[in-house]
This record gives structure tokens, C-alpha cells and sequence, in this order.
């Protein structure tokens, strides 16, 4: 597969940022992902290909989506948000401000992969799936499929928290209605 370089500043990307800085979005994803490990790109992109009018992402296109980004993913990103958390609960006084910019370069930088790991997904999607028009309902039903089926492909259904998952799709909910708006 060959990816393009003008799709770095996608319209995923543009979702998940939207829909991340939603009330309580970003705190549940953290959950999911320091808790059972889900990467919370695959989980954003459970409820953007929903938005965009594909269809329920099968067993075989999530098992894609998760071999094309496992590399990156643990060989990239998790070192370089390990780096930031890392400078984030040093406890030291000294250096403090020079500390605080190098923290939020790498955070940059962490952001600037997720960015890239956003686009590979991106191509991925928009080279393998169709979409359609779908009701509000039909996204909302879609999105929990694909969750649910990405939870599954993980083997973490059983452990994932339902009030956690059931926020997050109230969030998509109300996401919806705003956008409509």
C-alpha cells in the first residue's frame, strides 16, 4: 500500500481531536488505554469510520488496522509517551522549567505519531471500505459494534467497564447531535 503524504491532516485526525476534547472523552480513553492496553487510535477509529458512513468494521479489517499500527505503535509511540510521563512525575525541584519545555516537545512529538498512525489508518480505511449516508441512530449502532468488536478482537470484552464504554458512546451521541446543529 503506498500512503500519501497530504493525508497526514485528515479528516479523522480532525475528528478525533473534535470528538477527544469532549467532557469526559479524553479521561475515558486514558482509562481504557492505561488500564487494558487498547490503543486509543483503533478506539477513535471505531467511532470515525461509524461518522463517515462505513460499514461494521469485520474481525479482519480490525485485525489490519491493529497489525498495520502495532509496530509503530510499540516501537514509537509508547516510548515517546513513556519518555513524556516519565518527565512528567519526576520528583525533583531542580531544573523544573527547562524539564517542563523538554515535556512538552516530547508531547509534540508523541502528538506529531499519533498524527502519523492516524493517517496510516486513514489510508487504510479509505482504500478498503465504502461508505454511505447513515442516520444518527445507524452511526450510534455502528460505532458500538465496532468498539464492542474491537474490545473483542483484543480478548478485553469481558473486561472493559460497561459504564465506562456506555459514557463514551453518549459522548458519540451528543457529538452527533452538535454536529447536526
Amino acid at each position: 500500500m503506498t500512503y500519501k503524504d497530504s493525508n497526514f491532516n485528515n479528516v479523522f485526525w480532525k475528528f478525533s481531536l473534535e470528538f477527544y476534547a469532549r467532557p469526559k472523552v479524553a479521561s475515558r480513553l486514558i482509562s481504557l488505554q492505561d488500564d487494558l492496553g487498547v490503543n486509543i487510535n483503533l478506539v477513535l477509529c471505531c467511532f470515525w469510520s461509524a461518522d463517515r458512513g462505513f460499514a461494521v468494521l469485520t474481525q479482519q479489517v480490525i485485525s489490519d488496522l491493529n497489525a498495520i499500527v502495532e509496530d509503530w505503535n510499540l516501537l514509537v509511540v509508547k516510548p515517546l509517551r513513556s519518555a513524556r510521563l516519565g518527565i512528567k512525575h519526576m520528583e525533583s525541584d531542580k531544573y523544573t522549567k527547562i524539564r517542563e519545555k523538554i515535556r512538552g516537545k516530547a508531547k509534540d512529538l508523541e502528538l506529531s505519531a499519533e498524527q502519523f498512525e492516524q493517517m496510516i489508518i486513514y489510508d487504510y480505511l479509505n482504500t478498503h471500505t465504502g461508505s454511505s449516508v447513515l442516520s444518527e441512530q445507524d452511526k450510534i449502532e455502528i460505532a458500538k459494534s465496532n468498539l464492542f468488536s474491537y474490545l473483542g478482537f483484543l480478548k478485553l470484552n469481558t473486561r472493559a467497564d460497561s459504564e465506562m464504554l456506555d459514557e463514551l458512546l453518549d459522548s458519540y451521541r451528543k457529538f452527533l447531535q452538535n454536529s447536526i446543529k
